[in-house]
């Protein structure tokens, strides 16, 4: 008999190391009083674009909570375009679970980060942030439904908060928060992983009216070039719900620098089995360590149908040799929106030089949605997914059919052929017929079922009767 269809989906279990639980009071979002004139550009709400000011300050209240005690307030200020806008009170809660295990690291306190506007909130020794856009120029009115996550954290981190600071303006004209890390959770890269995971689960836990519908991860070695890209754009279309985690490659394979997962119990499943990989499959040679993990749980049966490769210089371009764009499918061009310094040798000198670029905010770089290449790019890309998932589905019916030909012609021969057949030959014929009817008599593929599925079947059954 054929062995079991495929490997075995990644059992996972005994994470109590792995997850960091955090509780947040949420912050209240306040409408701007200066909504921009969303009609004038006549396009579908999230994807509308229009002009910014020059940043200014306004005064944001910020207390912090424990849920111990309430510590001081503390006023500072964040970009805004145009007038000064109404003062708003976040409130940030941290919490930790008693089993996370930490390392001993260089923590940093509010003073020594002074370009990130909101303070390191500390509990029981976790220290993380969530950073909440100002009103000012949003583009849209509506909730924000995408959050990004990242981890800052050391002594020497000077550059990487100075790269995560140029995002404050794609964060106010979109609306979206960013969850910041100031610590290490797990041993080594695995950090990020957990923390990731710690965030869907906040989010899970929320009603789903109020929860973010997608995160945002972006590695602290990124320096966003242009605030008019919407992260909405590269999301799947409706048609492909089913889609939870968009990735890019590189030369080396998955690059996992930079991508988008989807708030849904699938994206648990797969960050647990990422982040307990070392523990079940402690022979697997990551050459990558977490990014490796990823790579092959994606390979698995249970997760490789709802993730797409997108490409690289989208979300995840690489440096030129030089400030100019490239003509290199996978590096940075004008327009797009970030760069990634990932394997830099000199990573610090050349995040310099990009991020003295970012800041002068030149018009040939951060330009407008429209006149970008991504409209045209991102539309192909899709209408080509959608080709190619209609011909799956007649590839899926013709092979349905042939599986249903063969179950009958099946039940024939047994018909005639049973009394020569023993108990056990005819259990194994039947197990496998049932199987297949199983696989391939739900109609269309509607199940998550592929054809290379019902052709295992298939031939697991053919393999019982002849044998």
């Amino acid at each position: 008999m054929l062995e079991a269809l495929g490997r075995r989906p990644l059992k996972v279990g005994g994470l109590t190391a792995m997850v960091l639980v955090l509780g947040y009071s949420m912050l209240n979002w306040l409408d701007s009083d200066r909504p921009l004139d969303m009609q004038r550009f006549g396009l579908p709400e999230r994807l509308r674009i229009g002009s910014w000011s020059p940043m200014t300050s306004i005064p944001v209240t910020i207390e912090e909570k424990t849920p111990s005690a309430v510590v001081s307030s503390q006023t500072t200020s964040l970009p805004s375009g145009g007038s000064t806008a109404p003062t708003r009170t976040a409130t940030i809660v941290a919490e930790k679970d008693d089993a996370t295990e930490t390392t001993n690291t260089t923590a940093l306190t509010t003073s020594s980060v002074p370009s990130v506007p909101n303070p390191v909130v500390s509990v029981d020794g976790v220290r993380e942030e969530l950073i909440k856009p100002s009103v000012g120029d949003r583009y849209s009115n509506s909730p924000p439904s995408i959050a990004k996550i990242t981890i800052v954290f050391g002594g020497d981190s000077g550059v990487f908060e100075r790269a995560l600071k140029t995002h404050e303006v794609h964060n106010r004209l979109h609306g979206y928060p960013i969850y910041v890390l100031r610590q290490e959770i797990l041993n080594d890269v695995w950090t990020k992983p957990a923390y990731i995971l710690s965030v869907l689960l906040k989010e899970l836990a929320k009603p789903e009216s109020e929860r973010m519908k997608w995160l945002f991860w972006f590695d602290a070695d990124t320096v966003l070039m242009n605030p008019n890209i919407p992260i909405e754009l590269f999301l799947p279309p409706d048609e492909f719900s089913h889609i939870h985690l968009l990735v890019t490659n590189d030369l080396n394979g998955l690059n996992n620098g930079v991508f988008p997962i989807r708030v849904h119990p699938w994206s648990v499943r797969l960050l647990s089995a990422v982040v307990a990989f070392t523990t079940f499959r402690p022979d697997t040679h990551l050459v990558f360590r977490d990014q490796s993990a990823l790579e092959e749980v994606l390979k698995e049966d249970t997760f490789k149908n709802n993730v797409v490769r997108l490409p690289q210089r989208w979300f995840n371009a690489y440096q030129s040799g030089s400030l100019k764009e490239s003509i290199q499918a996978y590096q940075v061009r004008r327009g797009d929106l970030l760069v990634h310094f990932a394997g830099s040798p000199f990573r610090e000198e050349a995040m310099s030089h990009w991020l003295e670029l970012s800041e002068e905010h030149l018009p040939e770089w951060e330009i407008d949605l429209y006149h970008s290449s991504y409209p045209g790019e991102i539309k192909e890309f899709w209408q080509e997914k959608h080709i190619e998932a209609e011909l799956a589905k007649e590839n899926f019916r013709n092979k349905r059919i042939e599986a249903l030909e063969l179950i009958e012609l099946t039940e024939s021969q047994m018909k005639m052929l049973s009394g020569h057949l023993t108990a056990e030959e005819r259990d194994d014929v039947f197990r496998e017929k049932d199987a297949l009817r199983n696989i391939a008599g739900g109609g269309d593929n509607t199940t998550g079922k592929t054809v290379e599925d019902i052709e295992k079947a298939m031939e697991k059954l053919k393999n019982v009767r002849f044998s």
